[in-house]
């Protein structure tokens, strides 16, 4: 954060680490001070990062959203003196979820995962059904990560320790990275949003920069004739960021591709 504004990869619980507080982010987002930001905030972990709005020379920074972090309240307990006093220090966790589908937009159910992030333990495990991963993180401040999903795995009969899977598809984790996108009052209109989903999801695309040039607009009518946007105009329409928010926001299975037009 800088003066109290959200940059880089800030979310709410990594605010919650303030000056190393260690705070549970849900104090600092009720806190009466935030009740106007909240108001505009459907999901308090998607705050609006202005530092990923590229400006043109001359023109002012676009400001992040404003979060307003609290004293934290001092609490005195009585110990006993020439005796040794043990304190427990409860840090609160950051809950990680994760959704993960194959070219086809198919969930990769079953699928084996690693996921590997500073200051935490390797964590592993099966996706689900619908293709989600959910994690608790040891560090809330965590802001970087890498995920290796695979298909198969074989223990040798012979060799309980070795184990034979395929070659995994690594995807790197940028925490705290994605911009609000249908929320009201955000700078960029939900741009730099719309752009990280459709980068998300397999749109290629170039910067996320809160600009609409013609790379952002082939991706984006991509994306709408694919899942049946009109116009496919390669606007960032309500009905393109809504039908995105339902997609990639939303535990909302992926309709599959349209079958090729036959030759009469």
């Amino acid at each position: 954060m800088e003066d109290g504004r959200a940059t880089t990869s800030d979310h709410m619980a990594k605010i919650g680490t303030v000056e190393g507080q260690d705070r549970d982010w849900r104090t600092i987002w009720e806190d009466p001070a935030n009740a106007d930001i909240k108001s505009k905030r459907t999901n308090p972990h998607m705050l609006f990062k202005g530092d990923q709005v590229q400006v043109e020379d001359g023109q002012p920074p676009v400001l992040g959203d404003p979060i307003i972090v609290p004293p934290k309240d001092e609490r005195a307990d009585p110990v006993d003196t020439e005796k040794v006093n043990k304190f427990v220090r409860k840090v609160p966790k950051l809950e990680l979820r994760l959704r993960v589908f194959d070219h086809e937009y198919k969930a990769c159910k079953n699928w084996k995962y690693r996921l590997t992030s500073p200051n935490n333990p390797v964590l592993t495990g099966d996706v689900k059904e619908d293709g989600t991963v959910e994690v608790e993180l040891e560090s809330n401040g965590t802001i970087e990560g890498s995920l290796s999903v695979w298909q198969f795995e074989t223990e040798q009969p012979d060799n309980p320790s070795a184990v034979i899977r395929d070659k995994p598809v690594v995807m790197r984790l940028r925490i705290g990275k994605l911009n609000s996108m249908l929320e009201t009052d955000l700078p960029d209109q939900g741009l730099t949003g719309l752009q990280a989903r459709l980068h998300n999801m397999g749109f290629g695309l170039g910067n996320i920069d809160g600009k609409l040039g013609d790379v952002t607009k082939a991706s984006i009518k991509k994306f709408q004739k694919r899942f049946g946007v009109t116009p496919a105009d390669g606007e960032p329409s309500d009905a393109t960021k809504t039908k995105m928010d339902e997609l990639h926001d939303k535990n909302t299975d992926l309709p599959a591709a349209p079958e090729p037009a036959k030759a009469t």
